[in-house]
């Protein structure tokens, strides 16, 4: 090679590290002004959890080739990495706002500024033990969750109905009293 063009290459050389450098101070500035801020690298793993009563399909777009992930059941958790997960928001967003589909991360949450909807949101566990919380806590609780969650709440505590023949009746009259759903039938109907 010619010194001219070992200069030129150097030369380019030179300006992208720079480049680099002041990328990489913007982001440790922006870091320091606000440390809240959340920078997630794409190819982390983030656990999410199917909390709908069937099969979720995730798809970042509307094409059939866009389909990400299947969750096949209630309880349903598995690995996404985040950079799909990213897309599905953006797509299904009432899938995560409202409770189908709950992100086992809350890093996560903030970063896609979900908090404000997962202070409403009960996870699988609270779902699954919701009878466990005191009168005031069940009214409460139920009117502040957002429709999809109220179903599944419903659907777990009849289920258990079906299984269990030791369930606190009156906590259950309380939910049946504040959703204005029999439980008992609901129950029947899920059989």
């Amino acid at each position: 090679m010619l010194k001219k063009e070992l200069e030129a290459q150097n030369e380019i050389l030179w300006n992208k590290i720079k480049d680099l450098e002041k990328l990489l101070t913007e982001q440790v500035k922006a870091k320091e002004e606000n440390p809240d801020m959340d920078i997630i690298p794409m190819n982390r793993i983030v656990k999410i959890q199917n909390l709908y009563n069937g099969n979720i399909t995730l798809k970042k777009s509307d094409s059939s080739s866009s389909i990400i992930l299947k969750l096949n059941f209630y309880g349903d958790t598995k690995p996404i990495f985040y950079s799909d997960l990213v897309k599905c928001i953006s797509f299904q967003n009432r899938f995560f706002k409202d409770g189908f589909i709950y992100i086992l991360d809350q890093e996560v949450v903030r970063a896609n500024y979900l908090h404000e909807h997962y202070k409403d949101l009960l996870s699988k566990d609270q779902i699954d033990n919701f009878l466990e919380y005191s009168e005031t806590e069940i009214k409460d609780i139920y009117k502040r969750l957002p429709s999809q969650q109220k179903i599944a709440v419903l659907e777990q505590i009849a289920m258990k109905l079906n299984k269990e023949n030791h369930i606190d009746k009156n906590k259950i009259d309380i939910v049946s009293q504040v959703s204005e759903v029999d439980l008992n039938e609901l129950a029947q109907k899920l059989k």
